[in-house]
């Protein structure tokens, strides 16, 4: 293979249509600290979000970065795919890593990415994962404190039910998750995946539910939470929600407050909650994730009155005592008192600091003032006649009494969510399916209600609708940024180049995202010399942005930073942050100072085609790698060469189903020809070819500036008879057809049949692979560039292939 100036006109087919990889990460699994030489096991999931299958022959590995191809983990720098890995299905690495044998005061990151050797990295990177070795600290070095709510302040808290299992707890709503109720299953990646909805719809609390049932669930909860606080995420705070009347049926007894045995029962159930998430969250900030109002915990009760004798006996000392005890010496925030939460009608404890009605009403918005705190309760809709008929129906014609809702009084101090996650009464605002209602009819059950999520089909509707009503409320900022970790150098030589990595969290109500235009930069108002290019976007297919429109306030965004050192020695004072343009600078400005020597670091990047050679400081390079080269500098300072050099490889295969070709190798230029005349085929340069007569055909594939040339493959199944027109075939109307309308066909189209419409010049116009069964399908001259002519359209259906043909005027 030889590089070659491309001399054949190409015309790059960009549909979505044909193979490409991409990945959505999962989940990764592995230690927070480990001994120096350590062996220990580690497990990635990934989810193969592509339109390719991930095949173990076609080089498709999990790798290492920060940096990128690194072998810090004593194993390589891949992980084998353990089996092939069809489009939307998921799979797990495992892999034994053996921790560094000396610790560099700090610790090492562990992230992943996919890769398809030889051909590109491709889809999400993994979260950072900091892990320590030895005596380093590096690994909790994410983990950032949060100030307690003051009690005037403005929160918006949700009730968080903890009963899920695959096939256990709550199970008959009538509104069905997007991901599937089979994936409401408990563990921590169901979580991971809740409070990610919670935090996109700017939630600052969760009312845990506590109940002495289906404990793991809570625990994993808490154990989600502490994960993504050690990757730097600032999560919603935890509150305990304490439920008698579930708690002593299921215990078979009552509460009793005029005892001091019933004292130590009542509170041992708060007691326990917080024993489970200490016992996940043991990091020194761990206090400040429980709720607290002015460094006073908030505790939360609901119906005393059912199932505990004496409730009116219980008094706040009681509780704080004992919570004292148990938590005072290790937890210094317990000996501060406790503030109540109860409901707001029923009989309750003497010592309520603030009541909500919380399960107590069926309405879509109502108030309650006590102690100078007015709390508004907000639900979205009731439906709970799966379990009870006939039930009661509060509806939610498609979100607009809940956003109407959220115009809340101003004398406003807290907002209530009734439920996020509540499964059987239908009240919860978690994302789920439009276009489904779960309706039970058996066992007694005979619904006749009907109801619309959202009036435009938005699985997301009640996040949105949250987010943006929290952020008319809260005391948030729009706009805000804390710099929680970086690697920018204090010393550079000349021109020398680093990949520096910057952690930044989003502290403010607006999401971020490229198209909003949210940038991380070097600030060009305060610095005189730019280290590197001028801006660093986010990606808009990254991150969850494709599914909760951006990076929401909580969560941080990894940049890797290009710095560049100048030309010119001395000490530069450089400032960083994030901007958004056109509008403002915003949050933590990171002040570096970076000292550049004057010793050279030159660096540069080189490509070659495999099999050739370049000629670099006295030697013939020809593998892909990092080189160095070194000279002394009249002052004796080593001066550095650097170059980083890839050797492009195109894999020529193809794969043939019926009488259709596909190139294996993704991202290239692709020219179909004749091997009988070697010349190319008119219009065919997508990466599928499908042939419209027999014969021997092959694809040359361009890339990077290099050529390569498949093997001929033979095709024989070409049905001549077929490619003559019959009326039962298809139907397309008007015909002629006007540029400026619509073209609709009308026949018995299957999935996976392909639609090609060519010009009568033998160019591809359009190329579609239909994705379900359907009657009809439409064209619009317009967006195909259908200019006045003749086009012909084929439907190839397996081996068959029906023509028509199509006229088209201005």
């Amino acid at each position: 293979m030889k590089r070659v100036p491309l001399i054949l006109a190409t015309i790059i087919v960009s549909l979505g249509l044909f193979g490409q990889n991409n990945s959505q990460f999962i989940s990764q699994d592995a230690p927070v600290a480990a001994n120096p030489g350590e062996v220990f096991p580690v497990s990635v999931t990934f989810k193969n979000t592509g339109s390719t299958t991930w095949k173990t022959s076609d080089n498709y590995r999990l790798g290492t970065q920060s940096p990128q191809d690194n072998t810090i983990w004593g194993f390589g720098n891949r992980v084998a795919l353990p089996h092939d890995v069809a489009p939307g299905e998921e799979v797990t690495f495992a892999a034994d890593l053996t921790a560094p044998e000396a610790g560099d005061g700090y610790g090492y990151v562990l992230q992943w990415r996919m890769v398809q050797d030889g051909v590109q990295w491709f889809g999400d990177y993994s979260g950072f994962h900091f892990i320590a070795v030895g005596n380093s600290t590096f690994a909790d070095s994410l983990l950032t404190g949060r100030a307690s709510f003051p009690t005037s302040g403005h929160i918006v808290g949700t009730s968080m039910f903890h009963w899920y299992g695959k096939n256990a707890g709550q199970l008959s709503s009538p509104w069905i998750p997007v991901e599937g109720r089979e994936k409401w299953t408990g563990d921590i990646e169901f979580w991971r995946r809740m409070i990610k909805q919670t935090m996109a719809a700017n939630i600052d609390v969760y009312y845990v539910l506590l109940i002495p049932s289906m404990e793991m669930e809570r625990i994993n909860l808490f154990k989600a939470l502490n994960q993504l606080r050690r990757e730097g995420w600032d999560v919603p705070k935890v509150c305990p929600f304490f439920d008698p009347m579930i708690t002593y049926t299921i215990k078979g007894v009552h509460g009793n407050a005029a005892t001091e045995e019933g004292k130590d029962e009542i509170a041992g159930h708060y007691i326990r909650f917080y024993k489970q998430y200490y016992s996940v969250n043991t990091d020194e900030f761990a206090d400040d994730y429980i709720y607290t109002q002015d460094g006073i915990p908030v505790l939360d009760v609901w119906h005393v009155h059912l199932k505990i004798d004496h409730y009116d006996q219980l008094t706040r000392t009681d509780l704080e005592s004992r919570l004292s005890a148990a938590f005072g010496a290790e937890h210094p925030v317990f000996n501060n008192g406790i503030r109540m939460i109860t409901n707001a009608i029923s009989p309750t404890v003497p010592f309520a600091d603030e009541k909500v009605h919380q399960f107590e009403v069926q309405e879509y918005r109502i108030y309650k003032t006590w102690n100078g705190i007015t709390t508004a309760l907000l639900k979205p809709g009731y439906w709970d006649q799966n379990v009870r008929n006939p039930g009661y129906f509060l509806p939610r014609d498609g979100g607009s009494h809940y956003r109407n809702s959220w115009n809340l009084s101003k004398t406003v101090n807290r907002v209530c969510i009734e439920s996020f996650n509540e499964y059987d009464e239908g009240s919860g605002i978690y994302a789920t399916r439009t276009d489904t209602i779960y309706t039970k009819t058996d066992g007694g059950m005979n619904n006749t209600e009907s109801d619309t999520w959202s009036s435009t089909n938005d699985p997301y509707e009640y996040i949105k609708a949250t987010a943006t009503g929290a952020a008319k409320f809260n005391d948030n900022p729009q706009l805000d940024a804390e710099i929680i970790w970086h690697n920018i150098p204090e010393a550079m030589a000349r021109k020398e180049k680093f990949l520096a990595t910057v952690i930044v969290r989003n502290e403010g109500d607006a999401s971020w995202n490229a198209a909003g235009k949210f940038k991380f930069a070097e600030n060009e108002n305060l610095d005189d010399v730019w280290f590197g290019p001028l801006r660093y976007t986010l990606d808009d297919s990254q991150d969850d942005i494709p599914t909760y429109g951006g990076i929401f306030r909580g969560r941080v965004k990894t940049f890797a930073v290009e710095i560049e050192a100048p030309d010119t020695p001395g000490t530069f004072l450089t400032h960083w942050g994030m901007v958004q343009e056109d509008v403002a600078w915003f949050g933590d400005t990171l002040v570096a100072e970076i000292t550049v020597t004057s010793a050279f670091h030159a660096s540069e990047d080189e490509s070659i085609c495999l099999g050739d050679s370049l000629y670099w400081h006295g030697a013939y390079l020809s593998q892909t790698g990092t080189y160095y080269d070194s000279l002394l500098t009249t002052g004796g300072e080593d001066s550095i060469y650097q170059l980083n050099l890839e050797a492009i490889t195109i894999n020529p295969s193809v794969t043939q189903n019926h009488i259709s070709l596909t190139a294996t190798f993704p991202d290239g230029e692709y020219q179909w020809i004749d091997c009988g005349t070697f010349d190319p085929i008119p219009g065919e340069t997508a990466q599928t070819f499908t042939a419209t007569r027999n014969g021997d055909y092959a694809v040359t594939i361009t890339s990077g500036g290099c050529i390569d040339t498949s093997s001929c493959y033979s095709i024989t199944q070409v049905n001549i008879q077929n490619q003559i027109q019959a009326e039962k075939d298809f139907i397309v109307y008007p015909n002629p057809a006007s540029s400026n309308g619509t073209i609709r066909i009308e026949g018995d189209f299957r999935r996976d049949d392909r639609v090609l419409l060519i010009s009568i010049n033998g160019t591809k116009v359009y190329e579609e692979m239909i994705l379900n069964d359907t009657k009809r399908l439409n064209l619009t001259p317009q967006k195909h560039n259908m200019r006045e002519g003749v086009y012909i359209l084929q439907i190839i259906s397996n081996q068959n292939i029906h023509t028509g043909k199509i006229l088209v005027r201005n």
